[in-house]
């Protein structure tokens, strides 16, 4: 007897579909008509995100952080870290880099839920990158 679709359990499955995202693998077996669907979501899912950028301000903010000294107008020297000194990490730039992973993944586990039309579960994963998001504005306006 034929697989069945793991989708919408009607048709033959023709399609054996595999994806690893964070390590983790989603295998289905799908008719054709799911296997378009689902792609076509995740295509359609996935284009969205690259009109969007929400870190475009972290740009400006280091830009701002960065101000250049005249040369001949200051008679102190700068004191460059030696090369066994490591320069210090501002903790609000670590904690800007950790979201902005945190956030990526969020996305990728949305994305999966959306192509599985888990829609429940899209909807709690986007509401923790919202809320993600969020304290990344907050940081990055305290900075400005």
């Amino acid at each position: 007897m034929d697989k069945m679709c793991d989708k919408c359990k009607k048709n033959p499955a023709n399609v054996s579909y595999t994806e690893t995202i964070n390590n983790k693998t989603i295998r289905l077996n799908l008719c054709s008509n799911c296997a378009n669907q689902i792609l076509n979501k995740k295509e359609q899912f996935l284009n969205s995100f690259f009109s969007l950028d929400p870190f475009k301000e972290i740009d400006k903010m280091f830009d701002s952080m960065f101000i250049p000294i005249p040369l001949g107008k200051s008679t102190k020297k700068q004191i460059q870290p030696s090369p066994q000194q490591k320069p210090q990490s501002n903790p609000r730039e670590e904690r800007l880099k950790e979201l902005k992973l945190q956030i990526d993944a969020l996305k990728q586990e949305e994305g999966i839920a959306v192509m599985l039309q888990d829609y429940l579960k899209a909807a709690e994963i986007k509401k923790k990158r919202d809320k993600l998001q969020k304290e990344a504005e907050t940081i990055i306006n305290q900075q400005l």
